[in-house]
């Protein structure tokens, strides 16, 4: 009995400390996962992405290595590889109907202020959690509700407002029109968006859930592993030629 009541008393003590020692508010929260996040030179992992509507579902790999490489490889119904490596040249390869079509766009010979070339730059910040984190900071406000248990690890959990004065891109002003609160589970241990939720204008729904699992870091990953090289006789449409042309056509009736 006493043995037993040793145990107790040591387990709860261990309990409460663990508790003790959590972040109490929201700003404290992130500074501590961008901190976290600034020592992975590289991380790999598996996502799954699940959206309601329409009803959809996307599983795959991540892998990215500082400065901004990154792969990524989605199975299913649509399966689909992008790669970003340190030429800074966007690959997509898309297998659609047992036909393989290749998009390439190289940013460094690209009109900066295209679109389509912002919205691809923001898109790739996302895969590096550092960056991910620090943007979130600086645009919106964000309320710490109580931690819960995700993959085996206490999770802080933050539910996000994008500010009024936020300064957005029109492609992200367009996203905070449509879609309300959002949430994210950072581990506790590690730092890391173990979760991001986004809800529906009114706040009562989940539009979309991305859960990144089979964490590791600082694993070494080879450069060669962040440079695409299409299968002979592919169709490859050269974005970045096709928007220079677009940029530099003159207007129509002159």
């Amino acid at each position: 009995m006493k043995q037993f009541l040793k145990f107790y008393l040591v387990l709860a003590l261990a309990t409460v400390a663990t508790h003790a020692a959590e972040l109490t508010n929201a700003d404290a929260v992130l500074d501590f996962a961008v901190a976290k996040n600034t020592s992975y030179e590289s991380y790999t992992a598996t996502f799954t992405q699940s959206i309601t509507t329409p009803a959809m579902q996307m599983t795959g790999t991540l892998a990215f290595k500082r400065p901004s490489q990154m792969r990524m490889e989605m199975t299913g119904a649509l399966p689909m590889l992008i790669v970003f490596g340190s030429d800074h040249i966007f690959w997509q390869e898309m297998v659609k109907g047992g036909v393989t079509n290749v998009m390439k766009m190289d940013l460094e010979n690209v009109p900066a202020n295209n679109p389509a070339v912002t919205m691809l730059k923001e898109s790739l910040t996302r895969i590096d959690p550092q960056a991910q984190l620090v943007k979130a900071k600086e645009r919106c406000t964000f309320t710490l509700l109580p931690s819960s248990e995700l993959q085996g690890q206490r999770m802080y959990v933050l539910v996000g407002e994008t500010r009024a004065d936020a300064k957005l891109s029109p492609q992200e002003a367009a996203m905070a029109a449509k879609f309300g609160k959002h949430k994210l589970l950072i581990g506790q241990q590690d730092g890391f968006v173990h979760r991001f939720e986004i809800f529906d204008k009114a706040g009562s729904n989940v539009f979309s859930t991305l859960d990144i699992t089979n964490l590791k870091f600082n694993t070494s990953l080879a450069d060669e592993l962040f440079v695409y090289k299409p299968a002979p006789g592919v169709n490859v449409i050269d974005m970045s030629q096709a928007l220079l042309q677009i940029m530099n056509r003159p207007p129509a009736g002159k």
